[in-house]
């Protein structure tokens, strides 16, 4: 995944992945948790449950194509 590097800040472009995946959590999570009663809307988030867990688990997966780092430096 590419990363923008500004000028303003130096030293977080290793970590930016990190701070997109939780953002993307962040937001998605209250609709998540929402009661909801619409089959297809329930289907919806057994789908995305499924997905945001396959996501972090390839995230801190070293083996995986889709890992994050956190020590901002990659071997592949």
């Amino acid at each position: 995944m590419p990363v923008e590097k500004h000028e303003k800040i130096k030293g977080n472009e290793h970590f930016t992945h990190h701070e997109e995946l939780g953002h993307l959590l962040c937001g998605i999570s209250p609709w998540l948790k929402f009661k909801e009663s619409s089959g297809r809307v329930i289907k919806l988030k057994e789908k995305l449950n499924t997905l945001i867990l396959k996501s972090i688990h390839n995230a801190v997966n070293p083996s995986s194509l889709y890992y994050i780092t956190f020590t901002g430096k990659y071997d592949k």
